[in-house]
This record gives C-alpha cells, structure tokens and sequence, in this order.
C-alpha cells in the first residue's frame, strides 16, 4: 500500500514538473511599437518645453519607457542622448557627470541599432565632447572619440543640423584638446 501510495505521488509530481515546464517555453510578447511611439511623441512636446528642466526631465522619462516597450527604438535611444546631453549642459557639475554617462550610453545604443543614420552619431560625439569639456568627469571620452563620431555624421550627410558638424570637426592643431572640445561643446549647446 506504502508502495502504491509513493508511486503515485511521483507519476503526480511528475506530471506536475512536465506540465509546468510545458509553460515556460511561451515566448515573450513582442515589443510595442505603438506605445513607443506615442512615449517618443509625449517626450518630443516635453522637449520644446526644456528651459523648464522638469519638462526635460519628463521627457527622459518617457524615452525610458519608449526604450523598455520597444528595445530597438532608435528614435528613443538617439533622443534619449540628446534630452540627457541639454539636461547635462544646464546642471551642476555633480548631477551633470550622471546625465553625461546615460547620454553616452543612449548614444552608443542608437549608433549600434541604426550605424547608417547621423543622429545617434551626431549626439554621442556631443556627448563626447560635452564630458570632455567637465573638469569633474573623466574617462568617459577622448577627443579621437567626438572626432571619430562627427566625421562619421559628415560621411552620413554632410549638411546633418545645418553643418554644424563642420564647425566641429575642423580642428586646429594649435589649440589643445581641452580646448577644442570646449569650443565644440559651446557652438552645439548655443545650437541647440
């Protein structure tokens, strides 16, 4: 009887182990373009409210959300550098090193999603810069980084944002790389 009670309690659990193991291989459902982009839309009206940097700051949140409902967004992960790089320009040094970091990040993520388009290239060479120019932040960049990113943008579409990008990427071998990446970081924040 002890017998017949154990063999059943194992044919149970293991009906029990193959029928649960059946519902893990249900794939996960997929990302929601939709809802991404009405974030992307949201986050677009909270930008051309960005002097009020809570405004900004909204619209960063709802890149993020953009980003977690549809990973491969390029258009969140490109706007995520450029919402994160204003935010950066308009903080303290401390606060500004954070924004700096998630920019670059973004930056990375867009220029890897969609390497043929000049935005993601375009906002991480500023970022670049941008970190370049703080005196608290280091290691995040060097000048060959911003370099390699605008010239990428000019062979992508040399008239990307007006041809900003040509201002930036003349160099002048006198002036040192603190400097130039200084004067790069100026002529993009009075741009933008």
């Amino acid at each position: 009887m002890a017998r017949l009670v154990i063999s059943l309690l194992a044919v149970g659990l293991l009906f029990g182990v193959i029928s649960c193991k059946s519902h893990t291989s249900v794939a996960a459902p997929p990302p929601d373009k939709s809802t991404a982009a009405a974030d992307i839309a949201q986050a677009d009206q909270s930008y051309a409210e960005r002097e009020d940097l809570t405004r900004l700051e909204q619209g960063i949140v709802l890149l993020r959300q953009a980003l977690t409902a549809d990973p491969d967004n390029y258009d969140a992960a490109w706007r995520l550098a450029k919402f994160n790089y204003y935010l950066a320009t308009h903080l303290n040094d401390n606060n500004s090193e954070r924004a700096f970091r998630e920019s670059i990040e973004a930056g990375k993520t867009a220029v890897k999603l969609q390497p043929d388009k000049p935005e993601g290239h375009f906002w991480l060479g500023a970022n670049y810069g941008g970190a370049l120019q703080s005196d608290t932040i280091s290691g995040l960049a060097s000048l060959e980084d911003v370099r390699k990113e605008m010239e990428t943008v000019l062979k992508i579409n040399e008239g990307y944002q007006d041809g900003i990008v040509n201002l930036t990427s003349g160099r002048d071998p006198i002036i040192n790389s603190q400097e130039q990446a200084a004067f790069d970081h100026r002529l993009i924040s009075d741009h933008f």
